[in-house]
C-alpha cells in the first residue's frame, strides 16, 4: 500500500512538473525575442546596404574628379607644348632670317 501512495504522489508531482514547464509564457517570449533578432538583423542588413551605396557614390563621384583634373592637365600640357613649338619656330625663324 505504502508503494502505491508513494507512485501516486511521484506522478502528481511529474504532472505538476511537466505542466509548469509547459507553459505558453515561454514561447511568447522566445517568440518576441525571435521577432527582435530578425528587426535588429533587417535594421543592420539596411544600415550596411545604405553605408555601400554611399561609398560607391563617392568612389564614382572622386573617380570622376580625377578623370577631369587629369584632362584638364593633358589639355594645359600640350597648350604649352604648343607654345613652346610656336616660340621655338619663331625664334629659330628670326635666328636664319
Amino acid at each position: 500500500m505504502k508503494k502505491k501512495i508513494l507512485c501516486a504522489v511521484l506522478t502528481s508531482v511529474m504532472v505538476l512538473g511537466l505542466a509548469a514547464c509547459g507553459s505558453s509564457k515561454t514561447a511568447s517570449t522566445a517568440a518576441s525575442a525571435a521577432s527582435a533578432v530578425e528587426s535588429a538583423a533587417a535594421d543592420a542588413t539596411s544600415t550596411v546596404e545604405s553605408a555601400a551605396a554611399d561609398a560607391a557614390s563617392t568612389v564614382e563621384s572622386t573617380a570622376a574628379d580625377a578623370a577631369s583634373a587629369a584632362e584638364s592637365a593633358v589639355a594645359d600640357a600640350a597648350s604649352a607644348v604648343e607654345s613652346a613649338v610656336e616660340d621655338a619656330a619663331s625664334a629659330a625663324e628670326s635666328a636664319v632670317g
